[in-house]
C-alpha cells in the first residue's frame, strides 16, 4: 500500500512537471509567434487565418493534425504613416509613391491639346501668333525662376540641385530665343505677301481669288 500511494504521488508530481513544460512551451511558442507577426508586419496572421479557413471548409480525413501556434491572438496594426500615403499623394502601379498634383505640371499638359485644336484664317494672324510665341518658353522660364528661388529660401534644397534648375532657366530662355528666330525667319520668307498686305495696291484683292471662283 506505501509504495503504491508512494507511487502515485511520483507519478502525480511528474504529471505537474509536465503540464507546466507544455504551458511553459505553449507560451514560448506564442511570444515567437507575435514577434514573428509583428515583423512580417502582421502577414503571418492573416495567412494563418486563410489557413485555418480553408481546414474548416475541408473534411476531417484532410486535415492535418499538426496545429500551428495561434499568431493571431495578437494582430499588429502598422503605422498610418507607414503604409497610407498622405491624402494629397497617390501611388502608381510600379508602386512608387508620387505627388499626385503639381500645378505648374497640370496647366503644362493642356498646351499640347490647345496647340492641336489651332487654326486661323487668316495669314497675318499666323504672324502675329508666332511673334509672340517667345513668350510661351519665357513664361516657363520665370516660373522656373520662381520656383527655385522659392525652393533655395524655404526648402534644405542641394546646392546640385538648385544648380541644375537654374539651367533649365537658362535652356527655357534660349528657346524663347529660338521662337524669335522663327518671327524673324517668317518675315522674311514672306516679305512679298506681307508687303502686299501691308501696303496693298489698287484691285489687289483680285489676285486673292481662287482659280474658278
Amino acid at each position: 500500500m506505501l509504495a503504491r500511494a508512494r507511487k502515485s504521488r511520483l507519478w502525480g508530481r511528474a504529471g505537474g512537471v509536465l503540464r507546466r513544460v507544455r504551458q511553459a512551451i505553449g507560451r514560448t511558442a506564442r511570444a515567437a509567434g507575435r514577434r514573428l507577426n509583428r515583423l512580417t508586419g502582421g502577414r503571418l496572421a492573416r495567412l494563418w487565418t486563410r489557413v485555418r479557413r480553408r481546414r474548416a471548409n475541408q473534411s476531417p480525413a484532410d486535415t492535418d493534425p499538426a496545429t500551428p501556434p495561434d499568431t493571431a491572438a495578437a494582430p499588429v496594426t502598422t503605422p498610418t504613416a507607414i503604409t497610407e500615403p498622405p491624402a494629397s499623394w497617390t501611388t502608381r502601379s510600379s508602386g512608387e509613391t508620387v505627388m499626385s498634383d503639381f500645378a505648374l505640371v497640370t496647366h503644362a499638359t493642356e498646351l499640347p491639346t490647345i496647340a492641336a485644336r489651332y487654326e486661323s484664317e487668316d495669314m497675318m494672324q499666323v504672324r502675329g501668333h508666332l511673334q509672340l510665341l517667345s513668350e510661351l518658353p519665357l513664361a516657363a522660364a520665370a516660373a522656373i525662376r520662381l520656383l527655385t528661388e522659392r525652393l533655395a529660401a524655404e526648402y534644405p534644397l542641394h546646392e546640385n540641385v538648385v544648380e541644375e534648375l537654374r539651367r533649365v532657366h537658362d535652356a527655357l530662355s534660349a528657346a524663347g530665343q529660338a521662337c524669335d528666330e522663327v518671327a524673324t525667319t517668317f518675315e522674311a520668307s514672306h516679305e512679298v505677301e506681307i508687303t502686299r498686305r501691308m501696303q496693298p495696291r489698287v484691285g489687289e484683292e483680285k489676285w486673292d481669288q481662287r482659280v474658278g471662283g
